[in-house]
């Protein structure tokens, strides 16, 4: 089983830390590992500052439109509560107001594809998999040359 959480982070801090999202990474992973209620305090305020709210609604309502948009490639992929799944394995997609959580199951495309979804709802979210300590843009920035 593999986890991911899922945040949408505030547009100018994503480009601040553009190249040094590493230090994003330690933000989220600290906040999971540290038992310091007073330090987990502090670190929720500073992951609610920089990260935006995310609406449940437009989520499912952009995988629906994903899965509609794309019949042929996700023809057999059958949607039930918060369970997305096929033969191949399925996605569990859980949306909180500062990030969604997804866990999946079986081929690695069961949470490819929710990612190209997620990707064109907003380009500043962020996966967090804290299992294999890593992290990436779902759309990852593109630095521009000022001349």
């Amino acid at each position: 089983m593999r986890y991911y959480e899922i945040y949408n982070i505030n547009s100018d801090v994503a480009e601040h830390y553009f190249g040094r999202d590493e230090k994003l990474f330690q933000l989220f992973v600290e906040m999971k590992t540290t038992s310091d209620r007073k330090l987990q305090l502090i670190l929720n305020k500073q992951i609610d500052y920089i990260t935006e709210r995310i609406s449940s609604i437009e989520v499912h309502e952009c995988i629906k439109r994903h899965l509609i948009n794309d019949t042929h490639k996700y023809e057999h992929k059958l949607w039930s509560g918060n369970k997305i799944y096929d033969s191949k394995g399925f996605v569990n997609l859980y949306c909180y107001p500062n990030r969604i959580f997804l866990e999946a199951s079986g081929s690695v495309d069961q949470e490819t594809w929710i990612f190209e979804a997620l990707r064109s709802m907003d380009s500043y979210f962020l996966a967090v998999d804290c299992q294999d300590y890593c992290s990436g843009w779902l759309k990852p920035i593109k630095s521009v040359s000022i001349i």
